[in-house]
């Protein structure tokens, strides 16, 4: 929104006293480490960029140290870029010559943002984005405010993010984020936007912004047209000598409603009829004028489009590329696409810019290198649309197409950076092939930026652009892949329970099943056991399995049937199928190298061979191999913590090392482990796996004298579950919330808890701790606040045979414990008899208090030391 030249040199800056005290208050309370953002909001041509600009002249004049970056939304069209003006800012802050340790500071407070800037690090580049696999959007928001508080510890930072109502939603997400963050930093943000076009597009910035400053956490400054007075000023500051300027103001004003965009409009117009003329003695109107007879144009629009037509056609065919090719562009690009030798396009915008008409010499220091000196932009988005909207449909559709080629040849190197541009170009010269090339790069470039809402909404544009391809079999196989593709991002953002991924990838599915390769159809069958597993869908899991397996056999490849034997496996245990886990473990698993595995974090997230020997590991446990579960979960824990694993497969060794801590009843190691996991999994934005943690953190409450403290995280646990429509471990929070109730003596409560899971068990696949509920049920029937014995020992032997059934020997263990202690009679030397047999199948394991309990038990009823193992 910068005042257009009317001359060659820079714009008068006159008036705007109100505005700049306002921006100077929220400038002291940054200095003194209160961060805050400003909006300064106006309609198109207002003067909101020159405002803030002026204003970051004039405070980086002070003898305070301040440091300054700015970052320009661009127009996209529909195909947006994450955290586009953002990077911009970070890479102008990058290139100063004072800011030598800035990779270092990215590298210690923000790495997901270092990873989306490889030219600072390049050597880490690809090991970065390995360890920050999986990563959810969050944690760039809280990286990115981290980032600010120690780069403003020792100035004040003044971040300026131009054409907020074009800005992408991973941006007004951050910035949303930055404007509750109450941490002291000295930081000012200075965001402009067009209330008009905002509100036309219903853009979310609008929400965000009047939310802020509704709670006091935002200040909006308006800016307005010019008075009178000031265009007065105006006149007689950008055209020295003018004697006339009194008397021009206000016929100005009433023709231009004081919006400065339309007032320099109106005297280049005047300048273009030689109405007006630069003299020796100064600036003066050739002839005597009436304005209200001279008819200028209220719109800025008519008066762009006669100073256009006045240019020769050489230039309009210059200016018409540029228009397509954006509002900041090169030379040599538009060059290129309008077929002309590069040096008559630089000499065209140079003569231009010169006498300060249309387009002007863009500022230096973006953070985009496409973008380098020498480069030019229009002089306001008012002219580029004005220009644009002159060329005939079907030539623009020609320049879009030559556009593209153009920067197709010219940035070879780095079309990834630009691929949502170039889809927009591709898809506006009808090119819809290009275009889906271009929108699936796109959407990869939105998941290195942890943007997966972005990357979703790319998926989207390219699936609706599908429909313009030839021949329905090119449709459906440009569909499927994109879906396959869309799979990833919907789980990070929405989890595994999301009903948006079940519907992709039921639809991908049907799609791989009637024109797909084997190798999608076995992605999609993948992705769907992953779905139909969160939920323990009783009815599809089984089903989606065969189909996995009899893929993985067809298909011969070893990585293949890893992979589905990984997502069977972790089925099994989580089902409660731990004969079949065991089985699964023995197969291609075997032979799998225990260690972060290539192809892992292509999946969804966590690496799923390392997560397939974790989830062995609890198998192993509930098999009764103790000593075996111990050390393969430590294993499994040790390559997790290394410096190059993902932080998604990180946290879920964390969970599951913790959770076999639950199984051992080692509640302090249980608690240190789970609330590592609950730390890491809030900080990274892993819903699920911290909810689940909180469960975990829970239990060890009730076992280190806590109980009371428990009871509110498991429930809060449990309703996260619930809200995240996952089945999963739902029993098993159900059951630990029944021991805390049993432990303060709140039986109908416990009951309550363990009826809830029995209910969930009887009808989902969500099964593993399915004899542990009917066991807390036995010894809550049988205390002495209910006394129901007889229901007592039918839970117990219940939860015996469950037991036995799934191979689940240390829950077997327990079971015929609880059941010696309830029984009475005959029935009791029977329940003695199963626990000294089951007992005595545990050799040469760890002494866990599950054994220690059912020994001492034993030593009650009398039997031989000698018989009873460790």
């Amino acid at each position: 929104d910068d005042l257009p030249f009317v001359s060659a040199g820079a714009p008068p800056f006159v008036g705007r006293d109100a505005e700049i005290q306002r921006l100077a208050h929220g400038l002291s309370r940054a200095d003194a480490a209160e961060p805050r953002i400003v909006f300064v909001t106006g309609e198109a041509g207002i003067g909101k960029t020159a405002l803030v600009d002026e204003f970051v002249r004039s405070a980086v004049r002070q003898p305070r140290s301040r440091w300054t970056a700015r970052g320009t939304c661009v127009e996209q069209h529909g195909s947006s870029e994450p955290y586009l003006p953002v990077l911009d800012a970070l890479g102008s802050l990058a290139r100063r010559r004072d800011a030598t340790a800035f990779p270092e500071v990215l590298h210690r407070f923000a790495p997901t943002w270092l990873a989306q800037m490889p030219w600072l690090s390049p050597a880490d580049a690809d090991e970065l984005r390995q360890v920050l696999g999986g990563t959810r959007p969050e944690r760039m928001l809280r990286e990115f405010a981290v980032l600010l508080e120690e780069l403003s510890r020792d100035c004040t930072l003044l971040l300026h993010l131009d054409d907020l109502q074009w800005a992408d939603a991973a941006t007004v997400d951050l910035l949303s984020f930055l404007g509750r963050r109450r941490q002291p930093a000295r930081c000012l943000i200075l965001g402009t936007y067009r209330p008009a076009e905002v509100a036309a597009h219903d853009h979310p910035v609008g929400g965000v912004a009047r939310s802020l400053v509704a709670h006091g956490l935002a200040t909006e400054v308006p800016v307005h047209g010019f008075t009178a007075p000031e265009i007065e000023r105006y006149l007689r500051t950008r055209l020295p000598g003018l004697r006339s300027a009194k008397r021009l103001a206000k016929p100005i004003h009433r023709h231009t409603d004081g919006n400065p965009l339309f007032v320099s409009a109106t005297l280049d117009h005047m300048r273009s009829h030689g109405w007006l003329l630069e003299t020796s003695p100064g600036w003066t109107v050739s002839t005597p004028l009436d304005l209200d007879a001279l008819g200028v144009p209220d719109d800025a629009r008519r008066l762009i489009t006669d100073q256009l037509r006045a240019l020769a056609p050489r230039e309009r065919e210059l200016l018409a590329a540029a228009a397509v090719a954006g509002r900041r562009f090169l030379p040599r690009t538009v060059a290129a696409a309008a077929g002309v030798p590069a040096e008559r396009a630089e000499d065209c915008f140079g003569a231009l810019s010169h006498a300060g008409r249309f387009v002007r010499v863009a500022a230096s220091g973006s953070g985009r290198p496409r973008f380098s000196p020498p480069s030019y932009e229009f002089v306001h988005e008012l002219y580029r649309r004005a220009v644009y909207d002159e060329i005939p449909p079907t030539r623009r559709s020609v320049l879009h197409r030559h556009v593209g080629d153009a920067l197709e040849r010219l940035h070879a190197a780095g079309l990834a950076g630009m691929a949502s541009e170039l889809a927009r170009h591709y898809e506006l010269a009808g090119d819809a092939a290009k275009a889906l090339d271009y929108l699936e790069r796109a959407a990869a470039v939105a998941l290195e930026r942890f943007a997966p809402r972005e990357a979703i909404r790319l998926y989207e544009e390219a699936i609706a652009i599908t429909e313009g391809l030839e021949g329905e079999a090119e449709r459906q196989t440009r569909e499927l892949s994109l879906r396959l593709a869309m799979a990833v991002p919907l789980a990070s953002q929405f989890g595994f329970p999301s009903d948006a991924l079940l519907r992709n990838c039921e639809r991908a599915n049907e799609l791989a099943m009637d024109i797909g390769s084997d190798e999608q159809r076995f992605e999609s069958a993948y992705a769907l056991l992953h779905v139909f597993t969160t939920h323990a869908d009783a009815d599809r899991v089984p089903g989606v399995e065969r189909q996995l397996k009899d893929l993985a056999d067809r298909i011969g490849d070893p990585v293949a049937r890893m992979l589905a034997d990984s997502a069977r496996l972790r089925a099994a245990v989580l089902f409660g199928d731990f004969r079949k886990a065991s089985r699964l473990m023995r197969g291609e698993l075997a032979s799998a190298p225990v260690e972060i595995s290539p192809h892992g974090a292509t999946r969804f997230g966590a690496d799923p061979i390392v997560g397939a020997r974790s989830h062995h590991a609890i198998g192993l446990w509930f098999r009764g191999e103790i000593k075996e579960a111990i050390r393969t979960s430590t294993a499994c824990l040790a390559i997790a913590r290394a410096p190059s694993a993902p932080e998604m497969t990180r946290c879920l060794e964390l969970l599951f090392a913790s959770l076999l801590g639950v199984l051992t009843r080692d509640p302090e190691l249980a608690k240190t482990l789970a609330a590592e996991a609950e730390a890491l999994a809030r900080t990274r934005g892993f819903d699920l796996w911290e909810a689940i943690a909180g469960g975990l953190v829970g239990w060890a409450r009730i076992h280190t004298g806590e109980p009371e403290r428990a009871i509110p995280q498991l429930e809060r646990a449990t309703k996260q579950l619930a809200r995240l429509g996952m089945r999963l471990f739902s029993t098993s929070i159900l059951a630990y919330r029944a021991e805390a109730h049993l432990a303060i003596g709140d039986l109908p409560a416990g009951l309550a808890a363990v009826d809830e899971g029995l209910q969930i068990a009887g009808t989902t696949l969500e099964r593993m701790y399915w004899p542990e509920l009917w066991r807390l049920k036995a010894e809550l029937l049988f205390s002495p606040g209910v006394g129901r014995p007889s229901d007592a020992r039918t839970c117990a032997r219940r939860s015996l045979e469950i037991a036995e059934l799934a191979g689940a020997r240390s829950l077997a263990l327990r079971a015929a414990s609880t059941w010696v202690r309830v029984s009475r009679g005959p029935e009791r030397d029977e329940a003695h008899a199963r626990l000294r047999r089951i007992y005595g199948s545990f050799t040469d394991q760890v002494a866990t208090p599950d054994l220690v309990d059912a020994r001492a038990l034993l030593m009650v009823e009398g039997a031989p030391l000698a018989d009873l193992g460790p």
